[in-house]
């Protein structure tokens, strides 16, 4: 096992040091062709498809019985994290838990178990929705597996569910005046204001809402803003369906346009949250897999979206469980434990193993 853990660590290492930031996309041919070479290595069959435009790895024929999923892009950081330290049992770098610890830990698991009917993709495109990665994917019908796992840092849970998602942006039209005769005109910004006050009536117990994620308008200081903007970013519990999050917003929407304001809605994401029962085979291979290795177990819904959403969507069966937290995911100081990461590696394991025992 010593011997696994150094490669495994050194593995991810040196997925860390090639930037692949999504947005815009860097270096995404470096980075599969590193993966394919790996791939060869540790005596895994793979192919490179191109999915609108974007370079993507199918591990087998795409098909069997359980399907590891990950991806290998990564969000923005400073130039200093994608140089990897390891300091007192942590690996830090952009991507060390959001997630190329965890697609280390998988590749060397699947070459571990090695069985036809285990197959893997890894993707981009995840950190901006995997539409143009996982998705398309599905949709050539170039995987089509029975239960999928994903190695997304899941902060020592397993996500069997995740939640729904729906962002619009909402623009409000006024008239421009100069500011000496400002009753000549419509000021979008305080309309802007009275119905940003309005979204934050939403009960909290329908999922979070963040209001001005992204704002804009007004042209200069001595004229009335004829225009603003501003994003509403709802996320809302597996429960709930996207329909009923939908006619919330139109009905407020309606509120406001009763009261004079004019205004524009613009869907700027979309997504129904999903829930795969905790009796479903999957939870039970991974429940079982991580009770024994770490001794405990818990089911958790993802406060965020995952790519396997694509999957359940399509009536597979996902689950998302990796090394990391989710907390640091993202953040300036990037990390995973790198017991973690070895702790990953055997739980993918014992999956691969019950998985394929069930044939």
């Amino acid at each position: 096992m010593h011997a696994v853990k150094d490669e495994i660590i050194e593995f991810t290492e040196q997925l860390i040091r090639i930037p692949t930031v999504n947005p815009p996309g860097d270096c995404y041919k470096e980075c599969v062709a590193f993966l394919k070479k790996k791939c060869d290595e540790l005596g895994l069959e793979t192919t490179v498809d191109t999915c609108d435009g974007l370079p993507s790895i199918i591990g087998g024929d795409g098909k069997g019985v359980l399907h590891f999923h990950g991806h290998y892009d990564v969000v923005g950081g400073n130039k200093s994290q994608f140089t990897p330290v390891v300091r007192e049992g942590k690996l830090y770098g952009r991507g060390s838990s959001d997630m190329k610890g965890g697609l280390a830990a998988m590749l060397y698991a699947i070459s571990e178990v090695q069985h036809p009917n285990i197959s893997f993709s890894i993707t981009p495109d995840e950190e901006t929705g995997g539409l143009h990665g996982f998705a398309c994917l599905l949709d050539k019908g170039l995987i089509s597996p029975k239960a999928v796992i994903m190695p997304e840092v899941s902060s020592n849970t397993i996500w069997n569910a995740c939640r729904g998602a729906l962002a619009v942006e909402l623009a409000i039209k006024g008239r421009s005046a100069h500011s000496v005769f400002p009753q000549q005109g419509s000021n979008a910004f305080e309309a802007m204001v009275d119905t940003a006050e309005t979204f934050r009536e939403i009960d909290p117990g329908r999922g979070t809402v963040l209001l001005g994620g992204s704002v804009r308008g007004g042209t200069q200081f001595n004229m009335v803003p004829e225009s603003c903007s501003f994003s509403v970013d709802w996320r809302f519990p597996s429960s709930q369906s996207l329909d009923d999050i939908r006619n919330s917003i139109c009905s407020l929407i309606d509120t406001m346009r009763k009261k004079g304001v004019t205004i524009e809605s613009e869907t700027l994401l979309e997504s129904e949250g999903f829930l795969t029962p905790e009796d479903a085979e999957i939870c039970t291979w991974v429940a079982d897999a991580v009770k024994e290795v770490k001794g405990s177990v818990q089911f958790a819904e993802c406060p965020g979206f995952l790519d396997i959403r694509h999957c359940a969507h399509r009536g597979i069966p996902a689950v998302a469980y990796g090394p990391g937290l989710l907390e640091v995911a993202h953040g300036p100081d990037e990390y995973v434990m790198v017991s973690d990461i070895v702790d990953a590696f055997s739980t993918y394991c014992l999956v691969g193993k019950r998985a394929v025992q069930q044939i």
